[in-house]
């Protein structure tokens, strides 16, 4: 019986990181076509990663603020920096 919980905690730890891994990706893409570049993109993507790993908020929380922020037609390295 241990076995089968086992297997389905290992399961279902699997499917997590596949789901974070997709939200990543689809983030990395609505930043480059928001930037209208992959590598201003992936700077930002890194400054997100960074400042979420250093700070209680969430990544997909910090994306999504940076995404409206790009939408009201803020510069990413304004965004990027604005941590700092």
């Amino acid at each position: 019986m241990a076995g089968v919980f086992a297997t389905q905690s290992i399961l279902g730890f699997g499917q997590a990181i596949v789901k974070t891994r997709s939200e990543i990706q689809g983030l990395e893409v609505a930043f480059g076509t928001l930037l209208g570049s992959k590598s201003k993109a992936d700077e930002l993507m890194g400054q997100i990663k960074t400042y979420a790993s250093s700070t209680p908020m969430q990544m997909n929380d910090l994306a999504d603020g940076a995404k409206t922020l790009l939408g009201f037609n803020i510069e990413a390295e304004k965004i990027g920096r604005a941590h700092v």
